[in-house]
């Protein structure tokens, strides 16, 4: 017999937003991250700069991640 697990509706919803935060992730960091080391002259804080960016934009993934143009 096999036993039917049920998730919440709660936790599909952050592994949807989750997954579609990584795409947009995929798609958009090699390009911020180049511009950001032409800017800075400096790897490490144009990783610096990148990882804050895109943390800024998970924490607020519920509104980006709607919008027609998230970039």
């Amino acid at each position: 017999m096999t036993e039917r697990i049920i998730v919440p509706d709660a936790v599909l919803d952050e592994l949807e937003a989750s997954r579609s935060f990584e795409a947009f992730y995929e798609a958009e960091a090699r390009i911020l991250f180049r511009r950001l080391w032409l800017v800075t002259g400096n790897r490490a804080e144009a990783e610096e700069l990148m990882q804050d960016a895109f943390l800024s934009v998970w924490q607020r993934w519920d509104r980006v991640g709607g919008m027609d143009d998230p970039v």
